[in-house]
């Protein structure tokens, strides 16, 4: 198991016949017992959460409006910036373009 996800393989072979590889992978889920306790201000499992057979608390449910800054900052991100305008003639723009695509071979 890896603790960030990423993992390096490296392998050589030289065979006659058939092979085959195998690979396993896995995930998981575990609950914050101390977040929904604090937020349900009582010791809630997660099976009782998820069957709703819990009220949501609507007195501090988003204390501080960090649900709201959540979103703000959510929508921020995904704001794609404006293209810069390309300044010159049409052909300083060409030999723009060509330098980059030699750049890019050469890299």
């Amino acid at each position: 198991f890896s603790n960030r996800g990423v993992a390096s393989i490296s392998s050589f072979a030289h065979t006659k016949g058939a092979s085959f590889g195998l690979s396993f992978e896995g995930g998981l889920i575990v609950p914050r017992l101390n977040v929904n306790r604090e937020y349900y201000t009582d010791t809630v499992s997660p099976r009782t959460i998820l069957y709703g057979d819990v009220a949501v608390p609507t007195d501090g449910a988003d204390a501080g409006g960090k649900l709201e800054e959540l979103y703000a900052t959510l929508d921020e991100a995904m704001v794609k910036p404006k293209p810069k305008p390309v300044a010159g003639t049409v052909e300083e723009r060409q030999q723009q373009q060509h330098r980059r695509a030699t750049i890019n071979k050469i890299e």
